[in-house]
C-alpha cells in the first residue's frame, strides 16, 4: 500500500472471471506508516509526505467479465501502453484516487469495446452493449486520461461514465471528482460519450 513497487511491465491477462489487473490498494510514499496528508497546512496537504509513482507498462488485456483494468483505491500511478478489448463491464476502472496529491493516469493507450475478428469462446458473449464502457472514473479524488484512443463501441454503450458505482444508494458520496481529459481519440463510437452520475441524477 504504502512501499512502492516501482514498473510493472510486459503482462497479458485474458478470459477471467472479473478482472484483468485488479489493484486494491497502491498510493505509495515516501514515508509509508506516515498519514497521507498533513491537513493542518492548508496550502500543501500533501508536502510532508510526497508520494512515489508507480508504473504498469505494456499491457494487453482482453475478454474480462468485469474490468480489464480495477483501480480500487489508488494514488500516483501510471498506467502506460495498454491495450485493452472486449470487457464485460468497462475497459479501466477507477473507484477512489484521493489518497497522492498526483492522480492516477491512463495514456498512451487503446481501449476495443468489440472486435471483429476476436472469436467468443466458451460460449460467452464478451461484447454485450448493455453498460459497458470504455473509462468508468472515480467516486472520489482526480484521475487523468491522456492520448487514449477509443474504439468500436456499440449502441447502448457508454465511452466515458463518471462516479463508479455512485447510482447504487449505498454506496453515496458527497464528494467531487476531478477528469482531466486530453489527446483521447473516438473511432466507430455508436453509444453514448458521456454519462454522468451524481446523487442518484443520471443526465
Amino acid at each position: 500500500m504504502g512501499n512502492p513497487i516501482g514498473l510493472v511491465a510486459n503482462n497479458t491477462a485474458h478470459s477471467n472471471t472479473r478482472f484483468g489487473l485488479r489493484l486494491f490498494h497502491l498510493y505509495s510514499r515516501k514515508y509509508p506508516c506516515d498519514p497521507i496528508q498533513n491537513k493542518s497546512d492548508p496550502d500543501d496537504p500533501w508536502a510532508d509526505n510526497p508520494s512515489i509513482q508507480n508504473t504498469y507498462y505494456n499491457f494487453t488485456i482482453y475478454k474480462n467479465m468485469e474490468d480489464g483494468v480495477l483501480a480500487e483505491e489508488t494514488g500516483n500511478v501510471v498506467f502506460e501502453n495498454f491495450t485493452i478489448a472486449e470487457s464485460w463491464r468497462s475497459g479501466i476502472e477507477f473507484y477512489r484516487s484521493n489518497y497522492t496529491k498526483e492522480p492516477p493516469v491512463l495514456k498512451n493507450s487503446a481501449i476495443i469495446g468489440v472486435t471483429t475478428t476476436n472469436p467468443h469462446h466458451n460460449n460467452i458473449n464478451y461484447t454485450l452493449p448493455q453498460g459497458m464502457s470504455a473509462i468508468w472514473t472515480g467516486r472520489s479524488g482526480p484521475t487523468k486520461i491522456d492520448r487514449v484512443n477509443i474504439y468500436n463501441y456499440p449502441a447502448g454503450s457508454v465511452v466515458l461514465k463518471t462516479c463508479s458505482h455512485c447510482d447504487d444508494p449505498k454506496f453515496y458520496t458527497n464528494r467531487g471528482s476531478d477528469i482531466f481529459v486530453s489527446g483521447v481519440s473516438l473511432t466507430n463510437i455508436l453509444g453514448q460519450y458521456l454519462f454522468m452520475v451524481g446523487n442518484g441524477i443520471k443526465r
